[in-house]
Parts: structure tokens; sequence; C-alpha cells
């Protein structure tokens, strides 16, 4: 009688208000920059607050770039950003053929409040991410490191 079982499911929902978009971008000039501009427009399209916007491109500049700089891909390799957007988040995986690597699990996290002196480089874009979205995973399928983030719309409109 004192013994408590609880099952949750996560179900995502899709329905008619929801919109898968995708692209593949090549490395090379600009590529953050790239990435941005198109999501941007996708996002507009489907009126996204814009400070969703603002913190999405944040997020998303973060992850390209540091898939761009440290995923040892070849120069004309391609990454594939997909999102989801529906009335109740937005859903954004950034997908590289690098080796496998788990930036959740395997990336330095910088201490907030260290002193300049004393911080370590490196960590506080995983800081950012973590900050900025509602839920992060990462997933390792055919060979390719996928990174997804999600961001609740009804928070933010509060």
């Amino acid at each position: 009688s004192d013994d408590i079982t609880l099952l949750l499911l996560d179900i995502g929902r899709r329905d008619s208000a929801s919109s898968q978009i995708s692209r593949e971008f090549r490395r090379g000039p600009k590529l953050t920059g790239r990435v941005e501009t198109w999501l941007r427009r996708e996002l507009d399209q489907h009126s996204v607050p814009e400070q969703v916007i603002g913190e999405l491109m944040l997020v998303v500049e973060e992850i390209v770039s540091n898939v761009d700089k440290y995923a040892q891909l070849p120069t004309d390799a391609g990454i594939r950003v997909m999102a989801l957007v529906n009335p109740l988040e937005i859903g954004i995986e950034v997908i590289d053929s690098g080796p496998d690597f788990n930036p959740l699990a395997q990336s330095e996290r910088a201490e907030l409040g260290a002193a300049t002196n004393d911080a370590a480089i490196g960590g506080l874009g995983l800081y950012l991410i973590t900050a900025l979205t509602d839920r992060q995973s990462y997933r390792r399928v055919d060979g390719c490191n996928i990174l997804r983030v999600t961001k609740l719309l009804e928070q933010a409109q509060e």
C-alpha cells in the first residue's frame, strides 16, 4: 500500500499545424550565417515569436559552429539541420557524420561564477544551449551524430 508506480509517456503530438523542414548545408564560408538565414526565414513563416527566434539563433549558431570546427568532417561534408514546428514547441536537430560524440555527456561544462583567471576555456556554449532550450537529447544513428534541442512555446509566451 505504500508503493507507488508511475508511468509517464511523452508522446510527440503531430497534427495538421505541424510542419517539418529540413536542409543540408555544405561546410564552407559563412556556414553558420547560411543556416541562420534559412532557419530564421522558415520560423518567421510559422509566426514564431521574435524572442524565441533570437534564442534559437544563438543555440543553432553554437551547435553548427562547434560541429564545423570540431567534428573532423571533410571540407565538403554536409551538415543537416531539421526543424519540427508546431503550436506547442520547436524541435531542432543538427546531424553530422563525424566521429561518435555526445556533447551533452562528453563536453566540458564551464563553472559559472568562477574567477576569470581560474575559469576553464570552453563549456559556456553547452551552458547556453541548456539554458535557452527546454529539452536536449543526443543519439547516434547510422553513423551520424544527432543532437536535438526543443524549445517549448507556451513558456515563451507567458
